[in-house]
């Protein structure tokens, strides 16, 4: 099988047309996973991940060009790529985001690490390119599609913050967390302190990090939390 087949055109992956169709073919490969990305309001969008695909690919044709000499430089092809997988980690990291008990941008990032491989990819050559086509399709298929499914089929579970003031007679705040619970609320969080000193009665302010069940109604979720005795006052953002 000739290694410098893509599709079945010839390409001369050490020529500068074929350096050339190698960068262009990471540009848009890896734009239309950052393009996707930037859609959905993602802090690492569409330049980001053209950047760090070009910026692997051009890598890794360099990395080619060590192990065959030709630029009078030596070395281990190898070692270069490598140094983009566990390089690339950093720049995934930043695209991560915690809020309270809520982690954002883990997606984002794995498609950062993951545009690095398929630019990687191409980088070898034309018979990989095409494996970096077929990489392509199943990412932009796992961004999409199963993103559309878990919307119709309501399997997302919806991160929200309740802040809420309890009495603190009769265990209140011990009774509302075990209220959630039994409603089918998963608590992630939670942070309280002392409520305000010149009420009749010791309240405790609390914000609850918890994910809504599938199916879940907010308004059920605010008539439940107005239809208790011991709390003083509620927000769910």
């Amino acid at each position: 099988m000739d290694p410098n087949r893509f599709f079945g055109h010839h390409i001369d992956s050490l020529s500068l047309g074929g350096k050339a169709a190698a960068l262009l073919l990471s540009m848009f490969l890896c734009g239309l996973v950052g393009l996707e990305r930037q859609l959905r309001g993602q802090p690492a969008g569409l330049r980001t991940h053209i950047l760090v695909g070009i910026g692997s690919t051009l890598i890794t044709l360099t990395s080619i060009e060590f192990g065959l000499g030709t630029t009078g430089a030596h070395g281990d092809p190898a070692r270069l790529s490598a140094q983009i997988v566990s390089g690339i980690g950093f720049l995934g990291a930043g695209a991560i985001l915690r809020d309270g008990g809520t982690v954002h941008g883990l997606t984002t990032a794995a498609s950062v690490w993951t545009v690095a491989a398929i630019g990687i990819a191409v980088g070898s050559g034309p018979r990989l390119g095409e494996v970096a086509v077929v990489a392509t399709v199943i990412v932009l298929a796992t961004l999409i599609i199963l993103n559309w499914l878990e919307n119709a089929f309501n399997i997302k579970h919806k991160s929200r913050l309740i802040k809420v003031e309890v009495k603190e007679a009769e265990h209140g705040p011990a009774r509302l967390l075990s209220l959630l619970l039994e409603q089918g609320f998963i608590v992630e969080s939670v942070k309280s302190e002392t409520g305000n000193p010149s009420s009749a009665e010791p309240t405790r302010k609390m914000q609850i990090h918890v994910k809504l069940p599938s199916g879940f109604d907010t308004g059920r979720c605010l008539s439940i939390l107005a239809g208790q005795p011991q709390i003083v006052s509620f927000e769910l953002e």
